[in-house]
């Protein structure tokens, strides 16, 4: 009996860390029932598998590959929208398992050796879901590689060194001491990585915690520049009524005329403010015109957004930002008569469509593919195209770049 509660107490153990890691879709206490059942079940076949006489010689592959796939199902099950980030919990914690199995049946007897695994065992798993990250937002490709080769080269370290003892080529105590030193490793990998992805996520979200803060400041400057407009129009329609009821009195007629006929003609000069459908589109929009004015650059904008949107206004806002001031930075490296950008906007459905183009004098998909930052500490800029991304993927949208008669496109569609 304990033969078989051996494994089911650490596959467990894995289950349930990846269960207080991961979303899962169902109550915390149903949640808890069901993978307990579950690791009951799914490990009697795994044990089942391994004593037979045919698995007999890889019954170890078999238990790995067992664990690993079962894990893999349950996610499927409970949180399917975590399949990506649950790969590399499952390595770590499987390599967890592997090392504190050997190290502690090397160390004592079976019986004594599942005493002392189930507190390192739970150790672990109270480190790991501190240390652990809920999701794989802002994360790079190559990041997310290091998130799986990291595991996996503990375990083939350990698997090595495990071939070797096999072999006779090293005694049972420096297995054991190979077996510790791979247990702290793992978790040192571990440990690591997260801290890693948790600083870069940290940075980006400050970044877009600063942008937000930005918008927020545009709006509250136009606004004010609003109201100052309107008291200095109040006071100049003062003065010419006056004037007017001054030649009222004086029965000037014809001159009264006149000037009502030319002030009704009169163009009346006016905060720049657009007109989108959106107020937060409209504030900045105008405030990014105002800037590429400073720097000579023509905008042309057709936008209309008079119907509700599935993304958010300040996604949306987001969005907008992170692509026009990457089209600014590239618009003032450009021949002050070769600056334009132009933005198009519009709404149907729920559904936007943007298409941003910025004139162009080189190719820049030839000569950047990957639309990699160009300024110098790369560590620190770079995430407007990356938060831009994530963005468009989270309402399932799609962002396409191009070259188009000199003109550098995205296209978004969200």
């Amino acid at each position: 009996m304990l033969r078989f509660l051996e494994p089911v107490s650490k596959y467990l153990f894995l289950l349930l860390t990846l269960f207080y890691v991961l979303p899962c879709r169902s109550t915390r206490t149903r949640g808890l029932i069901r993978t307990v059942v579950y690791a009951s079940l799914s490990m009697s076949g795994i044990f089942y598998l391994t004593t037979l006489p045919a698995l007999s010689r890889i019954s170890y592959w078999v238990f790995l590959f067992g664990m690993f796939t079962a894990s893999l199902l349950w996610v499927l099950l409970f949180a399917p929208q975590s399949l990506r980030l649950s790969f590399p919990y499952i390595l770590f914690l499987i390599n967890s398992v592997i090392t504190v199995r050997v190290f502690t049946e090397q160390l004592l007897p079976f019986h004594w050796a599942m005493l002392l695994a189930i507190p390192l065992l739970l150790l672990t798993s109270i480190l790991m879901i501190h240390h652990s990250i809920s999701e794989l937002s802002f994360l790079t490709g190559s990041q997310y590689l290091i998130l799986l080769v990291s595991p996996l080269i503990a375990f083939l370290s350990f698997s090595l060194w495990q071939q070797l003892a096999a072999a006779g080529a090293l005694h049972n105590p420096a297995l054991l001491l190979v077996s510790v030193c791979h247990f702290f490793m793992n978790y040192l990998f571990f440990y690591l990585v997260m801290m890693t992805v948790q600083e870069h996520q940290q940075i980006i979200r400050m970044g877009i915690t600063a942008q937000k803060r930005e918008m927020e400041l545009r709006e509250q400057r136009l606004n004010r520049g609003l109201v100052e407009q309107c008291h200095y129009i109040r006071h100049q329609f003062r003065n010419v009524c006056r004037h007017w009821r001054r030649l009222l009195e004086k029965q000037h007629y014809a001159v009264l005329e006149a000037a009502l006929d030319k002030y009704i003609g009169e163009e009346l000069s006016h905060n720049e403010l657009l007109s989108t459908g959106n107020h937060q589109v409209n504030v900045l929009l105008s405030e990014k015109m105002r800037e590429a004015r400073v720097d000579g650059i023509q905008v042309v904008t057709r936008t209309l957004l008079h119907t509700e949107l599935a993304v958010s206004d300040d996604d949306l806002c987001m969005i907008l930002s992170c692509l026009i001031d990457n089209a600014l930075e590239a618009e003032r490296l450009e021949p002050a008569e070769n600056r334009e950008i132009q933005i198009d906007m519009s709404a149907a459905h729920s559904i936007l469509q943007l298409i941003l183009r910025n004139k162009v004098s080189t190719n820049v998909l030839e000569r950047n593919p990957a639309l990699y930052t160009t300024k110098k500490d790369s560590r620190f800029h770079g995430f407007g195209l990356r938060i831009v991304r994530d963005l468009i993927r989270k309402y399932d949208g799609d962002i396409r770049f191009s070259m188009d008669n000199g003109y550098f496109t995205v296209r978004v569609v969200v």
